[in-house]
């Protein structure tokens, strides 16, 4: 980058923040997608916020609403040594008009980031369900939609 090469008559004339969430915001078809889906899908306007970076929407919702929105089931993990919580769904499904195209990433999903080592968390060894499948807990929020 020419930026960070002393010899470039643009050297340290970083980006602002605003430049970076512009450049790289989605597109304005995007957001509008994936606002309708969620408008469609029974949510409303006021539970729906974007992040300052312009590439999230945020949806203020319960476990069991989430759940009925990605056809998924969340749980409680817990790191059987550090004792660390995390909530996390196996499977997730989305309109195959938004995943991959409008869609890159859901949060909380499939993946884990509980401090274990690579081995344990690629084969979700050393994790434990707490509480029984289907089991909703209703007054927790579940997270992020990711554009």
């Amino acid at each position: 980058m020419s930026v960070l090469d002393p010899k470039s008559p643009t050297y340290g004339q970083h980006w602002t923040a605003a430049q970076v969430a512009s450049t790289f915001a989605p597109s304005s078809e995007s957001v509008a997608a994936v606002n309708s889906w969620l408008l469609a899908s029974g949510f409303a306007a006021s539970q729906l916020s974007g992040s300052v970076s312009m590439g999230w929407v945020n949806i203020n919702t319960t476990f069991a609403q989430a759940e009925t929105l990605l056809d998924a089931e969340y749980h409680v993990y817990e790191h059987a040594k550090s004792g660390a919580q995390q909530v996390a769904t196996k499977s997730y499904s989305l309109p195959h008009s938004l995943a991959g195209v409008h869609v890159d990433l859901v949060l909380p999903s499939v993946h884990f980031d509980a401090l274990a080592p690579q081995s344990m968390t690629k084969k979700m060894k050393g994790m434990k369900w707490e509480g029984q499948k289907g089991q909703k807990k209703a007054a927790k929020k579940a997270g992020k939609v990711a554009q």
